[in-house]
């Protein structure tokens, strides 16, 4: 999607885990898993140029998929 201004970037991403990741509840230690994640990135254009850059990603999924949060069953 994109304005003048704007351009927004939806995108999905796979790797295997095998190095410490870092997050918000603290690094999760390598577990060797295949993993993905879904992320979006708005950017703010400027003459031309990258001034400003928004990120969304969905780490819980990532968490989840590690193991090191669990969802609440209903």
């Amino acid at each position: 999607m994109a304005t003048a201004d704007k351009l927004a970037i939806a995108f999905r991403q796979a790797g295997r885990h095998v190095g410490p990741l870092p997050t918000p509840l603290g690094p999760v230690p390598a577990t060797g898993r295949r993993i993905e994640g879904l992320g979006m990135d708005i950017l703010t254009l400027s003459g031309g140029r990258i001034s400003q850059i928004w990120v969304l990603a969905d780490e819980l999924q990532r968490l989840v998929q590690l193991d090191a949060v669990a969802l609440a069953r209903q």
